[in-house]
């Protein structure tokens, strides 16, 4: 993780994180929905994108489904509909926000989970005039969902970045897990840490 960090205004302020500084706001460049912020790492070539996004609470969904849901919601919008192209490889449930957002109200628990997505880039072409296969892109995603049910909200924050098809398929191999005892590589990233406990509302009257 890039040592130097910026706190960034998100709604007009009624939200604010952390983030590295070499990462920039989308919004500047194209446009962005509303109910979305979107972070890009513009320096570093790593191709980090951040989204943070305000949605309608999924009161039919547990918390500990959650994260696992609008994981498997975002997998199916970049075309990764089948088992073979993504996997959860770590979940949790914080009760209360605890350390992981420690700026939280006691009402919102927050949910996370990792896992990979293979994003198709392109239609596979099979006829007789061209004999061109599907490009991919393979990702890992950091995603949290913090469940704000006093405001009848859902707030989104994910974090992609691409990764090789070698450590794609490491991922897809590897068997889900929880808290204690994960594999270095199926920690969350420090960039990911630094947002959920930097991440603070300033406004709720935001939501109404």
């Amino acid at each position: 993780m890039s040592n130097k960090q910026q706190t960034v205004e998100l709604y007009g302020g009624a939200m604010i994180c952390e983030i590295p500084t070499a990462w920039r706001d989308v919004s500047n460049v194209r446009q962005v929905p509303d109910h979305q912020c979107v972070f890009q790492d513009c320096v570093e070539n790593t191709d980090s994108l951040l989204v943070l996004e305000i949605l309608e609470r999924q009161d039919s969904i547990r918390d500990a489904d959650a994260a696992t849901f609008f994981f498997e919601d975002l997998a199916d919008c970049n075309g990764a509909v089948t088992c073979e192209q993504r996997r959860v490889v770590k979940s949790n449930v914080f009760a209360l926000g605890g350390i992981v957002a420690p700026r939280l109200k006691p009402q919102c628990t927050v949910c996370t989970c990792k896992g990979v997505q293979r994003i198709s880039l392109g239609r596979e072409r099979n006829d007789s005039e061209s004999k061109s296969k599907a490009e991919f892109r393979y990702t890992a995603v950091e995603l949290c969902v913090i469940r704000m049910e006093h405001v009848g909200t859902d707030f989104l924050i994910s974090l992609s970045r691409p990764v090789s098809s070698e450590v794609f398929q490491k991922y897809m191999q590897t068997g889900s897990s929880t808290a204690t005892g994960v594999a270095e590589d199926e920690k969350y990233s420090d960039e990911f840490g630094a947002i959920l406990k930097s991440f603070q509302v300033r406004n709720w009257g935001l939501f109404g």
